[in-house]
């Protein structure tokens, strides 16, 4: 397969981010959040997206963020990291049977933590 071109959505032009974020956070805080957490999902969702900066901060700081300001027990940052990571594998057509691994492996780097780079 040649790669013909690439495309860059920089102002949110191709794809609404923002909406397509606060459904996938509605889908994580009813798997993960609630279950372990009176935490609401509106403010879930709207801190997360304060946090995030439009993609700006590294996830696993702003989910570190959200579970301190939320005191969220039972569930740590790097499980969030790990599920944002492998909805985004399953959803851009990996083979499923290895996203798991994949996601796993991927969230010790770009573009979701900050550990090998400075801030």
């Amino acid at each position: 397969m040649t790669l013909s071109a690439v495309l860059f959505d920089l102002d949110g032009t191709l794809l609404d981010r923002t909406t397509s974020l606060q459904l996938f956070l509605k889908s994580q805080h009813a798997r993960l959040i609630a279950p372990v957490s009176t935490c609401p999902l509106d403010a879930y969702q709207t801190l997360f997206l304060t946090f995030d900066q439009n993609g700006l901060v590294w996830k696993d700081v702003v989910y570190q963020k959200l579970i301190t300001h939320f005191q969220l027990e039972g569930v740590t940052a790097t499980e969030l990291l790990q599920d944002t990571a492998l909805s985004v594998c399953l959803k851009q057509c990996l083979v499923p049977s290895n996203a798991r691994t994949f996601a796993t492996s991927i969230t010790h780097v770009s573009p979701w933590t900050h550990n090998e780079r400075s801030e």
